[in-house]
């Protein structure tokens, strides 16, 4: 075959694989695969697994899958092809989200246990079940067997439990049709299985009213008022075996931080645009202190938050300011104050604590926030509860997670914190 010939049937197949690649996203735009119940004032658009979304998504990976095996070390534009492949996929993903925005709410599922609402306004992760009742309450049996195993290991510390109950129940969703689970008996059952020398205390969202005063439109994480709320509930909550404990340190107001336009975690998933949160702190005097992560002293990269009060910060979409502007997550953050208390606390948590652990820290000398997700991976072994609590002269434990975590696979995050008897 001679050159020409062959150049003719590179530029035939490159075009017809550009045209398909053109024609793909509005061969879906076309289709209306809406079911529409009343949500408030709003329009929800329901998706169902194996519905719309998962097909057209399992299709687009069919596609590119064979697509790439047919070209891979075959065809000289194998890159070209792929860039192609990857700009028609952003555009479909565009196109879905405007289309998305004009039926004013439209429900993408990810997993089995979380449903992203989407309206005008702001977007909601309402946590449903893929699991049996049944495997719900087993679950949280192991978790609460393990609570209690720790307060029957360790009786001399001041052991308690502090939650947010993710919004499980259905109050949330009246009046639309869709049926989800109610939380609140697994939280009555969870607390009613504790041992009586735990402490437990939650932050409770049974409205969507609720949900929508303590946490972001676009995050999974709760806001600066609801962290204020939680901060506060736990000062009650410790204080009752630490009498010393204080009153919590009062806010003066909360303030916007620059000009940051947060699209959070649901807005990453869910490829929403439009919607914004403004990041805001809270104005309140608290005592200085020393910081240590990962028992690198005061780290520079533990936080950005005097770059973002001098307006310097990255302002491309999707950005985590959440975790730039507090601090992203660590195997263990240590603070320190010089305040004359002769207490220390060891807190089990994730970046649920991330915006208001200094607060609860100033009640204490020495405060060491342990997460259990990083914490082998960054040191190397398990975590040795034992001889932490020894070596660092423990009073005080909490554990403090979403109650997804806290409640139902706690089990197994902290399955190592007790030794196996033999």
């Amino acid at each position: 075959m001679k050159f020409n010939e062959k150049m003719i049937l590179i530029v035939s197949f490159v075009l017809i694989i550009s045209c398909f690649l053109i024609y793909l996203p509005f061969t879906y735009i076309g289709k209306e695969p809406y079911k529409t119940t009343n949500f408030g004032n709003d329009v929800v658009a329901k998706m169902h697994e194996g519905g719309f979304l998962s097909e057209q998504i399992n299709e687009i990976e069919e596609w590119k899958a064979g697509i790439e095996n047919f070209t891979l070390h075959r065809f000289p534009l194998y890159s070209e092809i792929l860039k192609a492949d990857s700009d028609a996929e952003e555009m479909l993903n565009r196109s879905l989200s405007h289309l998305s925005r004009e039926k004013k709410l439209f429900t993408l599922t990810f997993t089995g246990d979380y449903n992203n609402y989407i309206s005008e306004d702001r977007t909601c992760m309402i946590r449903t079940f893929s699991q049996a009742p049944a495997q719900i309450m087993d679950d949280i049996d192991k978790s609460v067997e393990l609570y209690n195993e720790i307060a029957r290991e360790y009786p001399r510390l001041n052991v308690s439990i502090y939650f947010v109950q993710e919004p499980w129940s259905s109050d949330i969703l009246k009046n639309t049709g869709i049926r989800i689970p109610k939380g609140q008996r697994y939280v009555n059952h969870f607390i009613s299985k504790l041992d009586k020398n735990i402490n437990v205390s939650y932050l409770p969202l049974a409205s969507l009213d609720e949900y929508k005063e303590n946490f972001y439109k676009t995050d999974h994480h709760w806001n600066i008022y609801g962290a204020y709320k939680g901060y506060q509930a736990i000062i009650s909550l410790l204080g009752k075996r630490y009498e010393d404990i204080g009153q919590p340190i009062q806010a003066r107001g909360f303030f916007p931080v620059s000009d940051v336009k947060f699209q959070g975690s649901i807005a990453r998933q869910s490829l929403v645009y439009d919607v914004f949160d403004t990041i805001y702190d809270i104005d309140a005097d608290v005592d200085p202190y020393s910081c240590e992560v990962d028992n690198q002293p005061e780290p520079s990269y533990f936080s950005e938050k005097w770059r973002y009060l001098e307006g310097i910060f990255d302002d491309s979409p999707f950005v985590n300011h959440y975790a730039k502007y507090f601090h992203s997550d660590y195997a263990c953050v240590k603070f320190t104050f010089d305040n004359g208390k002769n207490r220390n606390l060891l807190v089990f948590a994730d970046s649920l604590s991330n915006c208001m652990d200094y607060l609860l820290a100033s009640h204490y000398s020495n405060t060491y926030y342990i997460d259990l997700r990083y914490y082998k991976e960054t040191y190397g072994e398990d975590f040795d509860m034992k001889n932490f609590v020894e070596e660092k002269h423990i009073d005080d434990v909490l554990f403090f997670y979403m109650s997804d975590t806290g409640l139902c696979s706690f089990h197994d995050l902290g399955k190592d914190l007790i030794e196996e008897k033999n």
